[in-house]
């Protein structure tokens, strides 16, 4: 039966993945059908379908999202495209390297995508839409929000996914959109100004113009421009005015004097609206690459510090760079170097890189400049017509460090990623050293992009940062100070709750941050998010201000005081109860004790490094309380 219902949707003019969603009547005569049987006769016209003793009326269909198999791995090339091309590349590349380059330039996990289909479209001109969702369902960790705004009468509409949102109306003025899609609309300046109303700071456009067309530079700042068919795309911005003098350092792959002054830079507060811009020159094999895209993984701007060996940044040396360049950049220089005299009819030179280096990782500085010197090297080979091909990998199954990690049969995601195993590891290599065009490419295995609400993915995420495995044990009102928050795992959470909710807390107030605060940010929009920020820090900075330096964060505990309020707010000038947890300093043991209690519940929060008993607690209490 299922191969009469595809014949009926076989009628279909459409290039969308359709499924069948209801019958109106279905009927089957069993006798019929087997003496028919060895016909095959069927018959198929507008809403009946008949085969043999089968008869279905009434089929309706819907599209539906062509989900790419999860296990699969994504492979990539790396090229260096100009910003501006003749024609050669399809409308997907187009739009795929026009989409990498606003994500690569925002680093935000969430994003909002708006399509804007005006008078100036065509009926026959392909909705780009589409082609985004298909292109972030390639991206680790990446989820959109894909919009179209239309009066709904263009022709394909219809086919759109369920997955994409189709509105009519005005263009949103809240400035939450990362990536703008339109026609023709550069030629009207009053028009452009409402786009970028709808845009973030950082925005991008892309408008499909006419061959000849030329913009104003004084209204737009040109990223990408090429020519496709009868149209030119171009990618625009808004100029983005330049105030501050930036700060230039040099880099090198071969010496790492520019460390301490990039620290220092990097830490000075003074020098903090300046832009840092790193630099390299006449070193072909120069690992900047790697290095940048992890240091702006770490907070996210080029304003940053980042983390090496579950460290900071300014508590590294100059030897720590050596070690990770000896087994890398230095030993395949070397393997270049010697291979040309001692290899000279060599058919394969391989190097094994990391999508640290392209995509950055929290705390692999190191790392990514020293696979990032590798790969220049095998440029400079395939440009010279030598063999080279570096593969990025991502996670690998079956050994290593995520492994290791792994407990029993239960999956290890490694920023968005899943372990790709051995034998498929091994399969598509097989094809990646075939293949002659590109000295760069990557394999990683996307992980499923949970679709459940963010503010519960958002603390599982938090709590795998702070190592716990089940978050059955943890209250929502634990602080991450209470759960053995430290330097390294705060950096981590900063920057999670900077780019995937738009939160930006001062380490001190991380440590204080409960879960239960992490998922009222994530419920509300952004002017409610920054007014509970300065709520949330008013009362963290007061309460420091009246603690000893023992004590670096108080909590509220549920209980029936104030009609059974569970909000997480001080009353002032009301009764108030302070308790101080354990020696194991988790707060979640009072709340058995504070839900049944007519009184405000505060928790002092405080370090008990050294205290090993109750007796030492008690003691160093009354000492605490004696001062």
């Amino acid at each position: 039966m299922d191969n009469v219902l595809q014949l009926r949707i076989l009628n279909e003019d459409t290039r969308s993945l359709l499924t069948p969603v209801s019958l109106k009547s279905l009927v089957i005569n069993v006798d019929r059908h087997s003496l028919v049987l060895q016909t095959l006769s069927e018959k198929n016209s507008d809403g009946f379908i008949q085969s043999g003793g089968i008869e279905i009326r009434g089929l309706h269909v819907n599209a539906i999202p062509k989900r790419k198999p999860l296990d699969n791995p994504v492979v990539e090339k790396y090229m260096f495209i100009p910003y501006t091309i003749d024609m050669g590349y399809t409308l997907e590349d187009i739009v795929r390297i026009c989409l990498h380059i606003a994500i690569e330039n925002n680093m935000a996990i969430k994003i909002k995508t708006l399509e804007i289909l005006n008078q100036t479209i065509k009926p026959d001109e392909r909705i780009i839409s589409p082609m985004i969702l298909d292109i972030i369902t390639d991206l680790p960790l990446v989820q959109a929000e894909v919009c179209i705004l239309s009066n709904k009468n263009h022709p394909q509409l219809k086919e759109v996914s369920n997955n994409i949102t189709v509105k009519n109306g005005k263009l949103p003025t809240d400035q939450s959109v990362l990536f703008n899609v339109g026609s023709k609309l550069l030629e009207d300046a009053e028009v452009l100004e409402n786009v970028f109303d709808s845009l973030k700071p950082e925005g991008f456009l892309l408008t499909r113009e006419q061959l000849n067309f030329e913009p104003s530079l004084n209204l737009v700042e040109v990223c990408f421009d090429v020519l496709f068919k009868e149209e030119r795309l171009m990618l625009v911005r808004k100029p983005i005015k330049q105030n501050e003098v930036p700060i230039v350092i040099k880099i090198s792959s071969k010496e790492f004097s520019w460390l301490p002054v990039l620290q220092k830079t990097l830490s000075d507060d003074a020098s903090i609206k300046q832009k840092v811009i790193l630099v390299a020159e006449k070193d072909p094999t120069n690992g900047i690459m790697g290095l940048f895209n992890c240091v702006r993984k770490e907070t996210g701007g080029d304003r940053t510090r980042y983390v090496l060996k579950d460290a900071l940044f300014e508590n590294q040396t100059v030897e720590d760079f050596i070690v990770s360049c000896r087994p890398k950049a230095i030993a395949t220089s070397l393997l270049d170097k010697y291979s040309r005299i001692m290899c000279p009819d060599l058919k394969h030179f391989v190097i094994f890189s990391s999508v640290t280096c392209s995509r950055g990782n929290i705390g692999q500085t190191n790392y990514g400049l020293s696979n990032s010197v590798m790969e220049r090297i095998c440029e400079i080979r395939r440009s010279e017509g030598l063999p080279a091909l570096a593969i990025e990998w991502g996670a690998i199954g079956d050994v290593g460090l995520a492994t290791s990690m792994a407990e029993g049969n239960k999956e290890v995601v490694v920023s968005g990623t899943k372990q790709q195993n051995i034998a498929n590891s091994l399969e598509i290599m097989d094809h990646l050293l075939i293949q002659k065009n590109y000295p760069i490419v990557t394999s990683i295995v996307v992980a499923e992009k949970s679709a459940k609400k963010c503010s519960n993915a958002l603390v599982d995420t938090v709590i795998d940062i702070l190592g716990h495995k089940d978050f059955k044990n943890i209250s929502l009102h634990s602080t991450l100070a209470e759960l053995g928050i430290d330097s390294m795992m705060t950096v981590e959470i900063k920057h999670l709750l900077e780019v995937q909710l738009e939160v930006f807390l001062m380490p001190k107030d991380i440590r204080g941050i409960t879960f239960t605060k992490l998922q009222e940010f994530d419920a509300l929009d952004y002017k409610e998010k920054q007014c509970q920020l300065n709520k949330f820090t008013t009362v963290n900075e007061s309460i420091e201000l009246e603690l000893l330096p023992s004590y670096y964060s108080v909590v509220r505990i549920p209980s029936l005081y104030d009609d059974g309020s569970t909000e997480e707010q001080l009353l002032v000038n009301h009764p108030t109860l302070f308790v101080i947890p354990g020696l194991e300093g988790i707060d979640s043991i009072i709340e058995k004790l504070s839900e049944n209690a007519f009184i405000q519940v505060l928790c002092l929060l405080y370090d008990i490094t050294g205290v090993a008993s109750i007796e030492k607690l008690a003691h160093y209490h009354y000492q605490v309380c004696m001062l």
